[in-house]
């Protein structure tokens, strides 16, 4: 049980009692098609320099309430027509837990059909989520010089090689292009170059394991506005800025993961334990370790 800012009461329904509260990553809308590509540019990597670190420096007072924070994103994704969702939902057993995980359904008929998890962490401050080691300035600068040349060289593509067009989409403005079988050597050469920054980066940190557990469709990182940009992220997850006012912006679109139905399952299952965790607690109904159940007093809030 801990005091917000407010002197507020709440409750971290998932963690133990006695332990600090973790961070937490919240969960993010349902992704949309991505924007155009910016345009190129002469010296991507000296005006990537330049914008890396601006974002920090021009960010507002940050939302550092993890209350806060948590609460903003579990209403946003409540918006967005979230079926479930917890707090300190592990990914793998106990190891890499979410800040904030939930699941979207799908009505069919009489039953429910699950059609995608999504991970939300939840960040304050920009340390917690870029690595700050020797060197790690420079390399966010150069990947997001990059990134950009990367979309440019995608527009080219798209103008080159209309065979590799995705032909089972519905709407044309919404189709897709496979540029893994483009023949452009120049443009797998940067691609290899960004993976490589990509690694050295995030290698060790907790967004790279939540990825590498493979068990949601989307990944998205949450912060207070302008703690990091979009170009400081890897490429395959979403960003969303969180006011002062606790309303949800998102920045960039997260890109469908490869989650098989069977990591899916797994990760539905671990919402719905963490849920209980939080039922039980609020109900005072308490599980000793060798499984035997005790009756507590029922948490209240105090009031002012």
């Amino acid at each position: 049980m801990k005091k917000d800012s407010e002197n507020q009461l709440f409750f971290d329904f998932d963690a133990p009692a006695e332990s600090p509260v973790a961070e937490v990553v919240e969960p993010v809308a349902v992704p949309v098609p991505e924007a155009a590509a910016a345009d190129a540019v002469e010296n991507p990597q000296t005006e990537a320099a330049q914008a890396a670190p601006a974002a920090a420096e021009q960010a507002p007072k940050a939302v550092e309430n993890s209350h806060a924070l948590h609460q903003a994103v579990l209403a946003q994704l409540v918006k967005n027509g979230a079926a479930g969702a917890a707090l300190h939902v592990p990914c793998r057993k106990q190891k890499f837990k979410a800040s904030v995980a939930a699941y979207f359904t799908d009505s069919r008929k009489y039953l429910n059909e699950l059609q995608s998890c999504v991970l939300v962490d939840i960040y304050s401050r920009r340390n917690q989520c870029i690595p700050e080691c020797a060197g790690s300035q420079a390399v966010a600068a150069e990947l997001a010089g990059l990134r950009k040349k990367r979309s440019a060289m995608e527009e080219q593509i798209k103008l080159d090689e209309p065979e590799l067009r995705v032909e089972d989409e519905l709407f044309d403005e919404f189709r897709s292009f496979d540029f893994a079988r483009s023949t452009n050597k120049e443009y797998h050469q940067l691609c290899r170059r960004i993976n490589s920054l990509q690694q050295s980066l995030y290698k060790g940190t907790r967004m790279e394991q939540l990825a590498r557990s493979a068990v949601a469709d989307y990944l998205i990182i949450a912060v207070p506005e302008n703690v990091i940009s979009e170009d400081e992220l890897p490429d395959n997850w979403g960003l969303w800025y969180i006011s002062e006012e606790l309303k949800v912006r998102e920045i960039k679109a997260p890109t469908k993961q490869n989650c098989t139905p069977e990591s899916r399952l797994h990760m539905l299952q671990n919402i719905g334990r963490c849920a209980l965790n939080n039922v039980l607690f609020a109900n005072g109904v308490r599980i000793n370790a060798d499984k035997s159940v005790r009756f507590t007093r029922i948490p209240r809030a105090r009031r002012k």
